[in-house]
């Protein structure tokens, strides 16, 4: 399993079929979303934009990520969201995993440089 590190960037991922949403054991964002309902216009607003090419299947699979428990916000628990520096995905080891020449995600070796992430995990 995989934890991704942008809502943004990760929904797009597995909506153009690099990652499969099956492998994602959550995402971490910096929304600040109380319920489903302020999510959903969070969300929303990301499908006229990031996810402009596919709207309707973002905004659902977002939707499924919240319903399954899966969209962790710090924000929502007043914790300063953590930042991420060099990936958008990590393995269970905290290793970045990027994109080879077949757009096949793989294990660089090198630990993901996070802020504030150890009080999540």
């Amino acid at each position: 399993m995989i934890t991704g590190l942008s809502l943004k960037s990760c929904i797009a991922c597995i909506c153009n079929g690099v990652v499969k949403e099956e492998d994602v054991a959550k995402i971490f964002t910096g929304t600040l979303a109380n319920t489903r309902e302020e999510f959903v216009i969070i969300i929303e607003d990301y499908s006229r934009s990031w996810w402009a090419k596919y709207p309707q299947k973002s905004v659902e699979m977002a939707l499924r990520f919240w319903d399954s428990g899966k969209i962790e916000q710090p924000r929502v628990h007043d914790k300063v969201p953590f930042s991420y520096e060099n990936g958008i995905w990590m393995d269970e080891n905290q290793t970045v995993l990027q994109y080879d020449n077949n757009k096949n995600l793989v294990s660089t070796g090198e630990k993901v440089k996070l802020a504030n992430y150890e009080r999540w995990v």
